[in-house]
């Protein structure tokens, strides 16, 4: 099956923040540029392998997609796979630098650097979650 919807990168909105930077000088629009920039060479990586592989030829690959239902809710999924037998897998890409742990309660965190040779663990919205949501939306 083909590739449906290619991966396109988020050029607009990486040029939108760099402008506003210019104009505020708020570090958070600095921090978020590099966030999408990190997030989409990790979606794009992840999109190349899904593309190249012969195991995966009979699936419909998107990649990119913003879904919204009828009652309003929306997810934006990565990458979605549909089989002809009517399987779905909703893949969510994460880009991190440092060590995952899942605690008892299946939150994840990540392991951050707090400057110089300190780390803190911070949480991170879950992967899991997140695609149970998408394929909630996408049912």
């Amino acid at each position: 099956m083909p590739i449906c919807k290619p991966y396109a990168p988020h050029f607009a909105e990486i040029a939108e923040l760099e402008r506003l930077y210019k104009l505020t000088g708020d570090r958070r629009l600095e921090e978020e540029k590099f966030r999408i920039i990190h997030g989409d060479k990790a979606e794009n990586e992840v999109a190349w392998y899904l593309d190249q592989s012969a195991a995966l030829r009979d699936f419909a690959i998107f990649h990119g997609l913003r879904l919204r239902r009828s009652d309003g809710q929306v997810a934006q999924v990565d990458h979605l796979l549909i089989h002809p037998t009517r399987l779905v897998i909703a893949i969510e890409t994460k880009h991190v630098k440092h060590k995952i742990r899942i605690d008892d309660y299946g939150e994840f965190c990540t392991l951050r650097s707090g400057g110089g040779d300190r780390f803190y663990w911070d949480g991170m919205p879950s992967p899991l979650s997140q695609g149970a949501r998408q394929l909630d939306i996408v049912d």
